[in-house]
Parts: structure tokens; sequence; C-alpha cells
């Protein structure tokens, strides 16, 4: 059953092996030379089921069930999405995502797609989904800009919980006044910048 159909993937909800799973391939860029657009979205999806896999020493991160070509399959992670939560102004959550945004950078990743609609809340606890853009990586600036992807997204989204939600996330998160200084310096210079990215 299709229960997702993006600009770079479609996701399938089916059984492997008689478990709940996601099957997420990668579409083809038409414009592409055919044998590149092959290559790089194999590339991409080798990728993604690596930091699955090295997030979940960290976080929760769906299980990596198979590899193929440019497709993975993975566990379902049947839970509440972050975004239908807050939509509903349940924000109970807040503090617990700032945590788990924490964890996974301190495991040396950076997310690069933090929104709610890739946050899912399971049994009172965080899980991770949608590795497609994520990348290693420590400094504080990555991480600072990882934080301010989620910000602009909630500021965006979520604007009538906003101000409930995003000091809670950063309580979570633990900020410091290293990162705080960090991200308001990325934030001055985005307003230089056009619209798409800090």
């Amino acid at each position: 059953m299709l229960i997702y159909r993006g600009a770079e993937a479609e996701l399938y909800r089916e059984k492997f092996l008689g478990m709940d799973c996601v099957r997420k391939t990668r579409l083809p860029k038409t414009f592409k030379q055919r044998e590149l657009d092959e290559r790089l979205r194999r590339e991409r999806v080798k990728t993604e089921a690596r930091m699955l896999q090295k997030a979940r020493s960290a976080v929760n991160t769906p299980h990596v069930y198979s590899v193929q070509g440019d497709t993975i399959i993975m566990e379902y992670v049947d839970g509440q999405k972050a975004k239908d939560l807050f939509l509903a102004k349940d924000t109970k959550a807040a503090t617990a995502i700032g945590t788990a945004i924490r964890k996974l950078h301190d495991a040396g990743i950076i997310h690069n797609d933090l929104t709610t609609s890739n946050l899912i809340l399971k049994d009172g606890t965080v899980w991770f989904i949608d590795f497609g853009l994520a990348v290693q990586g420590s400094s504080l600036e990555d991480k600072a800009v990882d934080l301010l992807v989620f910000k602009r997204m909630l500021s965006s989204t979520h604007y009538d919980v906003f101000d409930k939600v995003w000091p809670e996330v950063l309580k979570g998160y633990k900020a410091d006044k290293a990162m705080l200084k960090k991200m308001a310096q990325v934030e001055s210079r985005a307003k230089y910048k056009t619209k798409g990215g800090f």
C-alpha cells in the first residue's frame, strides 16, 4: 500500500518475511543520464542505510531489513507523527524531541531534514525516520544549522504552538551559550541570503 509519494521517493507499507515494513524506492530522474542516475540512487540508498544503522546506536530508528539497488526495506514504526500531535496542540513530546536530537548530534550525525513528519512518538519514545539527507558531522555549526532548520519548520507549520514547543526543544537539547551564540550567528547570516537554506 502506497503511504507516501514525494519528489525523491515512494514509500509502501507491506510485509517482509512476515514483518510489517516500509519499502522506500528512490525515483529516477528522467532529466539525468540513466546510468549516472541509477548509480547515484544506489549510492544514496546505501548511505541512508548506513546512517540509519549508525544512528541506531544512540536513538530509535527503524531496523534495516534489506538494501536492494535503489530500494531500502525497513521496519515500520507504528506510532504518531510529532506533526499530528502538535497540530492537535499536544506539545508534551517537545522536551523529549530536543533530548533525542542532542543524542543524535552527540553520535556525530546531522539529520538535515528535521521535521515533525520525520519524528514519530511510539510508547513515549522518540523515533527518527528518513535519513535520506543525513551526513556525519560534529561541528557546532553543523548542529546549529540542523536545529535552525527544525526551528524554521516549527515556526511555519506549527506557528500556533511554536512559543511552547521551541523553548522545550532547546531545554531538552540542553543548548548551552556556545550553541545559542552559533545559532544566532547563522540566523544573522541567513538574513542576507536568498530563501532555501542557511
